[in-house]
């Protein structure tokens, strides 16, 4: 996980690739004309130039995500390796980040999966992910 720097605003973000992608929310960076990104190289914490190389923002969807290029030539960076659901067990412990539930990370295992119909939505494409999560009351 990074810090995010946008003239007053401060976010979050994950480091997606070794060469410095790094996914962030598009609200955080949305109109800052300089970008910072605080990550881990080794064991030293530093401060990096970022560029916007893809923005977002659809508030129908809840879609706020923003695609960031740390400028750091040279660096390899420790990073997040996004994967398919398709790949995961039954059993596999999972991180997720829904597009549809606002700016919240969800982490629990993989339950199953499942065709599934929604009535306002009709037949979803391909299978579901059922997720298990444990809830705490109070959140």
């Amino acid at each position: 996980m990074v810090q995010v720097l946008a003239g007053p605003e401060l976010g979050t973000g994950f480091i997606v690739s070794e060469h410095g992608r790094v996914v962030t929310a598009s609200h955080v960076i949305s109109g800052q004309a300089a970008i910072e990104v605080v990550a881990f190289v080794g064991d030293t914490v530093k401060r990096f130039p970022a560029i916007i190389v893809e923005q977002g923002a659809d508030k129908q969807m809840n879609y706020d995500t923003a695609i960031l290029q740390i400028d750091a030539k040279g660096v390899k960076f420790s990073f997040l390796k996004m994967g398919s659901w398709n790949d995961a067990e039954v059993g596999d412990t999972l991180f997720v980040i829904p597009i549809f539930a606002g700016p919240i990370l969800l982490t629990g295992s993989m339950a199953g999966k499942a065709a599934v119909s929604i009535p306002e939505f009709g037949p979803l494409p391909g299978n579901t992910l059922i997720f298990q999560i444990p809830v705490r009351q109070g959140f």
